[in-house]
């Protein structure tokens, strides 16, 4: 997380921490951020947080663009 936070906020945005999300990723670390894809300089996202790699099956790949399944639904 602090890695992904310092990356982003050297990038010029503004950060924070967003929902925990079921994701392939480690718990803890940053599964993805939102919005996912562009946006302003100085503008704001979110990281989204793992909740583990078992935290359940539909889990997403937040680096697979074949994967569509969408957090909480």
């Amino acid at each position: 997380m602090a890695e992904a936070t310092s990356r982003l906020k050297g990038a010029g945005f503004t950060v924070g921490t967003g929902t925990e999300t079921a994701s392939k990723c480690p718990k803890g670390q940053a599964a993805g951020t939102a919005p996912a894809g562009r946006t302003i300089k100085g503008g704001f996202v979110s990281i989204q947080v793992s909740k583990g790699k078992d935290a359940g099956k539909d889990a997403k790949d937040p680096k697979d663009p074949k994967d569509t399944k969408k957090p909480g639904r």
